[in-house]
């Protein structure tokens, strides 16, 4: 029968993937690389809630910079647009002059 070693490699697969797998920042409590060691502090949750507050609201100031930053490159690829239509659709002839 053909395709026996595919769906054996399959459910092998599968088997290898259900396996309880280790993360690896648990139970480290510092990285140590060659002259720096990285050390995570505890902080209380009103502190928490102040950094949380203050990155909230630098993240809305930068998303509505990016929203009138993109209104307003709208508006003048509109304008743009139209200015565009109508000096197309006007048909002036610039080659003949009327004479009075």
């Amino acid at each position: 029968m053909s395709g026996a070693g595919s769906v054996l490699a399959m459910i092998t697969s599968l088997k290898n993937n259900k396996r309880k797998r280790e993360t690896f920042f648990k139970g480290v409590q510092a990285v140590k690389h060659k002259k720096h060691a990285l050390y995570h502090k505890v902080i209380s949750d009103e502190q928490l809630n102040i950094i949380k507050d203050k990155i909230q609201k630098y993240f809305l100031k930068e998303r509505r910079k990016f929203t009138i930053i993109y209104i307003i490159i709208t508006i003048v690829i509109l304008i743009g647009i139209t200015l565009l239509i109508l000096f197309l659709n006007n048909n002036v002839n610039l080659n003949s002059f009327d004479t009075f």
